[in-house]
Order: C-alpha cells, then sequence, then structure tokens
C-alpha cells in the first residue's frame, strides 16, 4: 500500500530507483515512528519526523533524488537524534512521612525536636531503615538542597566512630563512601563520635551527647 502511495504521487512505476528512494524513506518514517514512540520525548520524534518528512516532500515534489549514501547519512541522523538517553530512576514510597527521590532514594528528615544521635537511629530504625548514608558528591549535594529548602543547617546521618583515631564507619561497620570534599569538620576531636551533614554539604563531627534538631532516615 505504501509503495502504491508514492507511486500513485510520483506517477512513475514503482520499480523505478527513484520511486525506490521514496518508499525507503516514507519506511524509515513510519519505522522510526512505531518503534522509537516508546522511548524518546515528543520533541524529538517531531524533529525526526520533520526531517523525514522533508526529505520526503522533496523527492516527491522535487527533481532530487537522494543516493543511497544520503539515505544512509539521514537513517544516521535519525538514529542519533532518537538515541534513547538515561532518564533519572524514579522511586515510590510507602511508608507514611517519607518521599522518593532519585538520588537519596525513599528518604525522610525529621525536624520536630531536638534529639540524640542514639534516639534518631533507633527512630530510623523503628521506621524499617537507618539514618541516611551518604554514597557520593551528588547525594550530598541532593541533602543539602533539602536541608536550605527546609530552613535547616544540619542533620545527623549514617556515620560513627569510637575516637578521633578511628576511621569513620558505616552501621554495618564498614568505611564510609563519602565523607565530603574536604576534612571533616572536628574531625581531631575525641569526644566527636557521630556525624552530621551540613547544608553546605560539608561533615561535622559531633558528640553524641548533644541533640540536634534534624536527622534524616532511609528506607
Amino acid at each position: 500500500m505504501i509503495l502504491c502511495f508514492v507511486s500513485t504521487l510520483d506517477k512513475k512505476p514503482c520499480n523505478s530507483n527513484a520511486t525506490m528512494t521514496r518508499c525507503l524513506i516514507l519506511l524509515l518514517l513510519a519505522s522510526h515512528l512505531s518503534v522509537l514512540s516508546a522511548m524518546t520525548t515528543n520533541n524529538r520524534i517531531l524533529l525526526s519526523s520533520l526531517l523525514v518528512g522533508s526529505a520526503l516532500g522533496l523527492s516527491v515534489y522535487g527533481d532530487y533524488d537522494f543516493s543511497p549514501s544520503e539515505i544512509g547519512l539521514l537513517a544516521t541522523v535519525l538514529l542519533a537524534i532518537n538515541h534513547p538517553t538515561a532518564q533519572p530512576t524514579s522511586v515510590t514510597c510507602t511508608a507514611p512521612g517519607y518521599t522518593g527521590h532519585p538520588l537519596l532514594g525513599c528518604y525522610r528528615i525529621y525536624s520536630d525536636t531536638p534529639v540524640l544521635y542514639d534516639t534518631a537511629r533507633q527512630q530510623c530504625i523503628s521506621d524499617g531503615g537507618s539514618l541516611l548514608l551518604v554514597n557520593s558528591a551528588q547525594e550530598a549535594q541532593a541533602l543539602a538542597e533539602q536541608l536550605v529548602a527546609k530552613s535547616l543547617q544540619r542533620t545527623f546521618v549514617q556515620g560513627s566512630r569510637r575516637n578521633a583515631a578511628d576511621p569513620w564507619k558505616a552501621d554495618d561497620g564498614s568505611p564510609l563512601p563519602y565523607t565530603g570534599p574536604d576534612t571533616v569538620i572536628g574531625q581531631p576531636d575525641d569526644g566527636a563520635t557521630v556525624l552530621v551533614m551540613l547544608d553546605s554539604t560539608r561533615f561535622a563531627a559531633a558528640a553524641n551527647f548533644i541533640p540536634f534538631q534534624s536527622f534524616t532516615c532511609e528506607i
């Protein structure tokens, strides 16, 4: 049906080189619209459709015939335009009070009343999770943005040590994957054995007997 349609527009036999070229262009358009619509944005589909439609129009109503190499170039351009890009992973949270975030996962920032580190940790465990473990600079930035949005300067996160000579560790005893771009503030203090993250994305050591307004849990 497609071949006959193009042949009718051009009023040439359907086995001519020019008509076959137009048939291939039209097939490219149909294929890209049907296959790529599930994986690309509407803007990119519109752009690729415009390119192929313009090429088809030039071939059908003009005097220009596309060579095989030009058809190949057109196909390459279409593939480049419609190449799927990575999209942020959506996170759905069912726990009351928790929010889904592409980087932070299912998390909740508590800021009702000042609490000690151990109290904060137990609350997270009661929720079915743990204090948030910051794994990268990107996660630290995302958390800092949430702190700023809530007008909070700091929050308890996962990380503790026995003394200043001991390395910072996660709840499972493994070394922390990330403690900021600079040295942890208060690092030499033997009494500072738990970790908080500041709204500047830096980390600070704190004493576990000093309460803070905020702590962040993840599930």
